[in-house]
């Protein structure tokens, strides 16, 4: 039981690698393959974390985009304020000219 306590400790997760001896386990860590291997990892959560913003941010623009649609248009909005004059004087119009 001892030895499996002992391993424990000279075992590297981010290369799934079993070492016997502290040497070789420190040479392993300061190996090229075990920095590429933590550049990698690295790497693959910076650019999950950016992708996961990115889809972010643009299900905030379509969501602002969407809202924005569904606004009446700012010159009817006026218009509505103001009682529709301009209408009903259209509409004067036509029923004279009619």
């Amino acid at each position: 039981m001892e030895k499996d306590e002992g391993d424990s400790s000279l075992y590297c997760e981010l290369c799934n690698k079993q070492y016997l001896r502290p040497q070789q386990f420190d040479n392993h860590i300061n190996s090229y393959d075990h920095h590429h291997k933590q550049r990698l990892k690295e790497l693959r959560q910076r650019e999950f974390y950016r992708a996961l913003a990115c889809r972010r941010q643009r299900r905030l623009r379509e969501e602002r985009r969407r809202q924005r649609s569904f606004r009446r248009p700012r010159h009817l909005q006026n218009e509505e304020r103001r009682g529709g004059g301009e209408e009903e004087e259209e509409g004067e119009r036509r029923d004279g000219v009619l």
